[in-house]
């Protein structure tokens, strides 16, 4: 009896704390930071772009060809639309990394052809460098999958493919 008495206490209590638990996490209302800019907006990715400690957003719009940025202001109000390119055909996906190892984030994109545009740490972006011409890249992510102290790109599609950074560039290493 007494064992069965401990129990029902100790379930008691790890009820309450859960129900404790679940009910104190809440949201706000929703907060629009890309409203009618981003015809057909198929990704974001949130990054610090401006180095200024605050995570901005960038994001890709397949209708338009568009990928941007929103300046975060520090108190999760976002600015109008900083354009990178509007010449990314096919959008899938959006991603950001520091591929250059300069300290800044930098942009990929992914559609047609996997993009990289290269940040100059204040959020102005070079034009597109080339990583993969053809096919149709659905998702891309970084990491450094070789161990090499580079971050490599990863991408999904026809194939799963990754590209190896070799600390100058990123070439295609498996198809």
């Amino acid at each position: 009896m007494k064992i069965l008495n401990f129990f029902l206490i100790c379930f008691s209590f790890f009820s309450y704390c859960t129900l404790a638990f679940a009910q104190s996490t809440t949201f706000s209302t929703e907060q629009i930071i890309v409203g009618s800019t981003a015809s057909g907006a198929i990704g974001v990715d949130p990054a610090d772009l401006d180095n200024d400690g605050d995570m901005d957003i960038v994001s890709a719009s397949t209708d338009d060809n568009i990928v941007a940025w929103y300046k975060n202001n520090g108190s999760g109000n976002f600015g109008t639309q900083q354009i990178i390119t509007t010449t990314a055909n096919k959008l899938n996906d959006i991603h950001s990394a520091d591929l250059d190892s300069d300290g800044d984030i930098d942009v990929l994109s992914a559609g047609d052809k996997i993009l990289w545009y290269e940040n100059d740490g204040n959020g102005n972006f070079s034009d597109p460098k080339i990583i993969k011409i053809g096919g149709n890249t659905k998702s891309i992510y970084t990491a450094d999958l070789d161990n090499d102290g580079d971050i490599d790109v990863l991408s999904i599609g026809n194939v799963t493919a990754w590209y190896k950074n070799d600390g100058n560039q990123i070439s295609n290493l498996y198809k």
